[in-house]
C-alpha cells in the first residue's frame, strides 16, 4: 500500500512538472512533453528560413557594407545586417531609397554622389514635358533632399529632361 501511493505521487509529480514545462515552453514544447517516455511523434515543426535567405546571403562576405537598411542606414557588420534580414527588413542599395524611388518614377537616372564631394545625389535626364511639370517634380525633389540632410539644390531644364542635384 505504502508502494502504490508512492507510485501514485510520484506520477503525479511527473504529470504535474509535464504541464507546468508545457505552459512556460509552448506547443510546440507541450507536444513533445506529452510524448516523454516513448518516441516524438512524426511531424516537425517548421521554422521560416531566418539567416539563410538570400538577403541575409547578400550581407556576408563584406557585402554588409554595400547595403542600406530600407530607412537608408549603414550597417555596424555583418552580424547586425543579417539579424535585420532575419527580423523581415527589407536591405536596398542606396542610402537615399525615398529619392532613388522618386527619381526613378520621373524617368530619371539616379546617381550616389556627384562630381562635386559635397554632393549627395543626383537625378539626371528626369522628364520634364513642360516648365509646370519640371517645377512640380523639382519642388518634390527639393523636399527629399531637405530630407536627406541636404542643405541646398540645383535644378536645370535642358532638351525637356530635368536635371537635379542634392547638396550638403
Amino acid at each position: 500500500m505504502h508502494t502504490t501511493r508512492l507510485t501514485r505521487l510520484s506520477a503525479t509529480c511527473a504529470l504535474t512538472l509535464s504541464l507546468a514545462a508545457a505552459v512556460s515552453a509552448g506547443p510546440a514544447q507541450a507536444a513533445y512533453n506529452s510524448w516523454a517516455g516513448s518516441a516524438p511523434p512524426s511531424a516537425t515543426i517548421s521554422s521560416p528560413d531566418r539567416g539563410n535567405s538570400s538577403s541575409a546571403k547578400a550581407c556576408q562576405k563584406g557585402g554588409w557594407q554595400n547595403v542600406y537598411t530600407s530607412s537608408g542606414d549603414r550597417f555596424m557588420g555583418e552580424g547586425e545586417c543579417t539579424g535585420y534580414t532575419a527580423r523581415g527588413g527589407t536591405l536596398t542599395d542606396s542610402p537615399y531609397p525615398q529619392s532613388k524611388t522618386l527619381c526613378l518614377s520621373y524617368g530619371g537616372t539616379f546617381v550616389v554622389g556627384g562630381p562635386e564631394d559635397r554632393d549627395l545625389w543626383l537625378c539626371d535626364g528626369y522628364g520634364a514635358p513642360d516648365v509646370a511639370t519640371f517645377n512640380d517634380r523639382s519642388m518634390a525633389l527639393g523636399d527629399r533632399c531637405q530630407h536627406d540632410g541636404g542643405g541646398g539644390s540645383v535644378y536645370a531644364l535642358r532638351d525637356g529632361a530635368g536635371h537635379a542635384t542634392c547638396y550638403l
